[in-house]
């Protein structure tokens, strides 16, 4: 099947993670890592409310390591906070309002929220779902206009995450 990539750029032939690729054509290489990346999405099992409980349930603070201070061991939860999370259901939307914990440095006095990898800081969107609205644009079933209405985003806020999943793309493979 065709596969349209977001830009023209392809990885560098010295990417170091891929060179067991090196032998096959650039076009060939592009798309098999731009894919990878999508099928992984869509093989997982677990929603992203199922992931987010996952992470703050089996979160300890007595083993976890302050960022600014690099004490370990002193963190002591002060409150929580809520936030609205914006994720995908197969070919769904779904708007969850999510209870954030805070915990305090004992050492420097930092406050810090647990976040888990699926949530992206000071956003709503769930990295699954900015995933899966780049698939369906990659996909180009619809016009950009009809994509942006089904899932609820601004057309500017699209071209926002196709220039950063480039940018990504590009550092990831630098």
């Amino acid at each position: 099947p065709k596969f349209r990539s977001f830009s023209s750029h392809t990885r560098p032939m010295g990417c170091q993670a891929h060179k067991h690729l090196r032998h096959l054509p650039r076009r060939y290489i592009t798309m098999i890592l731009e894919k990878a990346i999508f099928i992984k999405l869509k093989n997982l099992k677990f929603s992203d409310q199922q992931l987010f409980d996952a992470a703050v349930s089996g979160f300890n603070p007595s083993r976890h390591t302050c960022r600014i201070c690099g004490a370990v061991g002193r963190f002591s939860e002060i409150h929580s906070y809520q936030r609205d999370m914006i994720s995908t259901n197969g070919s769904v939307r779904v708007d969850t309002r999510l209870s954030i914990r805070r915990f305090q440095c004992g050492s420097c006095g930092h406050t810090h929220a647990l976040l888990p990898d699926i949530l992206i800081p000071y956003g709503s969107y769930s990295l699954r779902f900015i995933l899966t609205v780049l698939l369906c644009y990659l996909k180009r079933s619809s016009t950009v206009t009809n994509l942006c209405r089904y899932w609820g985003i601004a057309v500017s806020t699209l071209y926002d995450w196709i220039h950063l999943f480039i940018i990504q793309y590009n550092s990831w493979c630098s």
